[in-house]
């Protein structure tokens, strides 16, 4: 029950989120100096319940409250749902997501030495349709 669940469709903002949550959460028992988020990630402070729940960086403590998902709430363990946990919910507008996501895609794209995608016609009614791993961005949303 004191677990915070930080939930967002992806491309929605998880990297604020995590870090701003994480800052507040830790705000009483880290310096500014030491401070994790001034040398990680806040995907390394603040692991992804559905990835790297067990965090595979002994030093960091798992002490903290907060973990994060992509998951959507239909799709969420029944021991999250019913433990009276806090969920915290960021959406985005959705025009903003996919530009997001298809910029996302190309420079992972490239980054394998493939061609990028100059077409945004094909993946914009693959996202309209809800064909992408998270499903349709309406019934995330509507699901928290």
């Amino acid at each position: 029950p004191n677990q915070v669940i930080l939930s967002c469709f992806p491309k929605c903002g998880t990297t604020w989120l995590k870090a701003l949550a994480f800052a507040i959460t830790t705000l009483s028992s880290e310096s500014e100096p030491t401070n994790p988020l001034l040398t990680r990630m806040s995907h390394d402070c603040v692991p992804f319940i559905e990835f790297n729940m067990h965090s595979s960086q002994p030093e960091l403590s798992l002490d903290i409250p907060l973990a994060s998902t992509h998951i959507p709430y239909t799709s969420l363990p029944k021991s999250i749902i019913n433990s009276g946990c806090k969920i915290v919910y960021i959406c985005r507008d959705p025009k903003d997501v996919f530009v997001s996501l298809w910029h996302f895609q190309n420079k992972l794209t490239s980054q394998e030495g493939l061609p990028t995608n100059k077409n945004i016609e094909d993946p914009l009614e693959i996202f309209c349709e809800g064909i992408i791993s998270a499903g349709p961005i309406w019934d995330h949303v509507l699901g928290y």
